[in-house]
């Protein structure tokens, strides 16, 4: 990252165009699913990757200065977003009251509108936190679809390579949020060259990170449940057996005790000639 001053405050301008990509991965395949999810046309969903194709680049091109043009769309991207999502949310309410449908809707609106304002590495952060709430909203909706699995899949591990890229560039640069500039170390002139990332050697905590995140989500996914069993309900079938074992420990079956019953006399027979 680089310091610009931009009406005399100081802004940390990110430069990094790796994690710019890994980011826009991250929002196409959100994008993507949400689009396959709502039966959306194909025209929308080149549309929507287009634009915020077009945001990327410009928000790159001017990241160290501002831009009028790109102030009014993004004013007039979000004033869009939001007045949809009040029409759709009121149209909810007297209707069939199903909240979600819009909320998705605003979700991946802000995302598109979001790629037109990442001038520094927080405005970074919040797109991929954006695009990880609707894919996650995605997920819980088509959790039964063996083929949506694959964008979730394809966004963890985009992710875990967002978080690479993220820790190599701290361990050289010094986290903004713990390093101040008075304190942060000077590094050697080949350090404070514009280095790409995926050049930089990796670290033990940035490896770590890579391996742990994937590793993690597929283990988490073979302990769930299945058949629309919810964990709720797994765990209290549990309990119940558990308790059941418990109490046949504490009161174990007692055997029969034998009673005094009164012989039952021979049944005589009885002559037909008497």
């Amino acid at each position: 990252m680089s310091k610009e001053k931009v009406s005399g405050k100081t802004v940390e301008v990110e430069n990094s165009i790796e994690l710019r990509v890994v980011g826009y991965i991250m929002l196409a395949l959100t994008i993507i699913a949400y689009c396959l999810y709502s039966e959306a046309p194909i025209v929308v969903t080149i549309g929507c990757l287009t634009v915020s194709a077009l945001g990327s680049y410009l928000s790159y091109v001017f990241r160290s200065r501002k831009s009028k043009i790109v102030n009014v769309l993004i004013f007039g991207g979000t004033f869009a977003v939001l007045g949809h999502f009040i029409f759709e949310a009121v149209k909810q309410v007297f209707g069939s009251g199903m909240f979600l449908p819009a909320f998705m809707q605003v979700l991946c609106g802000l995302l598109v509108v979001l790629t037109f304002d990442l001038r520094n590495r927080t405005d970074i952060y919040v797109l991929a936190t954006v695009a990880l709430g609707l894919m996650g909203t995605v997920a819980s909706q088509t959790g039964s679809y063996t083929v949506f699995g694959l964008f979730p899949l394809a966004f963890i591990l985009t992710g875990a390579i967002f978080l690479y890229l993220i820790s190599i560039s701290h361990s050289r640069e010094g986290a903004p949020s713990q390093v101040s500039a008075s304190t942060r170390p000077t590094l050697p002139p080949a350090l404070n060259q514009g280095q790409p990332l995926w050049k930089r050697p990796a670290t033990g905590g940035a490896l770590v990170a890579v391996v742990t995140l994937p590793v993690a989500t597929v283990l988490i996914f073979c302990l769930l449940p299945r058949a629309g069993t919810s964990i709720v309900d797994l765990m209290a079938d549990q309990a119940r057996v558990l308790m059941a074992r418990l109490y046949e420990h504490l009161h174990p079956p007692q055997p029969l005790a034998p009673t005094a019953m009164m012989p039952i006399p021979p049944r005589q027979q009885i002559s037909p000639f008497s």
